[in-house]
């Protein structure tokens, strides 16, 4: 089956390589399913721990911070929630999608699978951690009385995920590629997803990140206005604005022309990195 597959290469489109992507689709689906399963294996809530941990870490913080700072806790909590939802998703691509390929060895040296497959498996899992997530922050922002106001406003809801992972996926192809070229990288990303959260609204406040002195921020850090995006129809009951839409965008235009640069100029010469 595999033999008559063609390879990743310099010369072929991005049409007849998605194309070949597609046939192990289900390849890819069964990856993700997996890692989900391993992730949550042998824990009696099981997935379920998708929704309370982010749930239980931003009620924690948000108690501690309200204690030391004043202000409304459990509003604060629904803030920090819908931060680290996003957060987390995108750290997580980044880190884990970062051995994506050198995990799929294996796989990889003994048979024709296009690399995608492999390099999407850590975004469709933390998507469908997300979308656990985001009905937990919807869970939590009911107990609290704090629903948003019904509106069309709501209907960039189901819309955003996949903006999000439009963004993040090819993210997790470039620095998976990375990742076999420079092995050392992935501490050195360590230490600057720790300075991206701390310049990100995750838990600080936005209007820290609007003063002019760094209001550059918005453009050069893609979690500030996928935030501002995230939250505009939840926490805001607003339509998304147009500043932030279009910085999201420029970030899925660009990476995604880098990923196909990068992946022509590589090809299967990659797999002697591995």
């Amino acid at each position: 089956m595999y033999q008559n597959l063609e390879l990743d290469g310099p010369r072929k489109t991005v049409p007849s390589y998605l194309s070949r992507v597609w046939r192990f689709r289900h390849l890819g689906l069964n990856l993700a399913g997996s890692d989900l399963r391993a992730r949550f294996r042998r824990s009696r809530l099981g997935i379920i721990w998708a929704v309370v941990q982010p749930m239980g870490f931003a009620i924690l913080i948000a108690l501690v911070w309200g204690q030391l700072f004043g202000g409304d806790t459990w509003s604060y909590a629904i803030y920090v929630m819908s931060g680290l939802l996003v957060w987390e998703y995108f750290s997580n691509s980044v880190l884990v999608g970062m051995d994506s390929l050198t995990n799929a060895e294996g796989y990889i040296k003994q048979t024709r699978i296009p690399f995608l497959t492999f390099q999407l498996r850590t975004p469709m899992t933390g998507f469908v951690v997300f979308l656990l997530g985001n009905a937990g922050l919807f869970i939590l922002m009911a107990v609290l009385s704090d629903l948003p106001r019904l509106g069309w406003h709501l209907l960039l809801v189901p819309v955003f995920p996949f903006l999000l992972f439009g963004l993040v996926a090819p993210l997790a192809v470039v620095v998976s590629i990375m990742g076999t070229q420079f092995r050392d990288l992935k501490h050195a990303t360590q230490l600057l997803l720790t300075a991206t959260f701390f310049l990100s609204p995750v838990m600080l406040a936005r209007e820290y990140l609007a003063n002019e002195r760094v209001g550059f921020l918005a453009f050069v850090n893609p979690v500030i206005p996928l935030l501002d995006l995230y939250r505009a129809p939840i926490l805001h009951d607003t339509f998304w604005s147009l500043q932030p839409l279009l910085v999201v965008l420029g970030w899925i235009a660009g990476l995604s022309v880098i990923a196909v640069l990068v992946t022509r100029a590589v090809g299967r010469r990659i797999i002697f990195a591995l």
